[in-house]
């Protein structure tokens, strides 16, 4: 399924000057405020022209970092019922970021993190996303996906 209001490409062609929304794809809900990732999401939109922002995670359980997500996501049920409100939120979306940092959960959690990225990347195609923007590929630093 396309993305309404997008071309095949992901370039969205509704009139110019309606609000864009950018949705951010992250790892997990903060345990705080999520102000430093937030203001990282932030600098995407302006960059990318988005006047709305909307946040979602692969894994929908608050946590700390990665080695909380390896203790608290060894349940694969969890991880699926993440994937209702990626979904739903492609819909509103005028392009996507994706930032989950750069290291791995442990144990059963890396492999369920492995099949949460490989769901998302076709829910995000058949969205009408084929290119996503990453968040993190080194600390810090926004860089264009392809």
């Amino acid at each position: 399924m396309t993305h309404p209001g997008a071309t095949e490409e992901g370039v969205e062609d509704r009139p110019s000057g309606s609000p864009r929304t950018l949705l951010a794809v992250l790892a997990s809900p903060p345990t705080t405020a999520g102000t430093r990732t937030l203001n990282q999401v932030r600098v995407a939109a302006v960059i990318l022209d988005c006047q709305h922002v909307r946040v979602v995670n692969l894994f929908p359980v608050p946590t700390r970092d990665v080695p909380a997500i390896s203790a608290s996501g060894s349940d694969r049920e969890v991880w699926l019922a993440g994937r209702a409100e990626v979904s739903a939120a492609f819909r509103d979306a005028d392009a996507v970021v994706a930032g989950w940092g750069v290291t791995a959960p442990v144990g059963p959690a890396r492999g369920f993190m492995r099949e949460q990225v490989a769901w998302f990347t076709g829910a995000a195609h058949d969205a009408g996303f084929p290119r996503c923007g990453r968040l993190g590929a080194s600390r810090g630093t926004l860089r264009a996906g392809t």
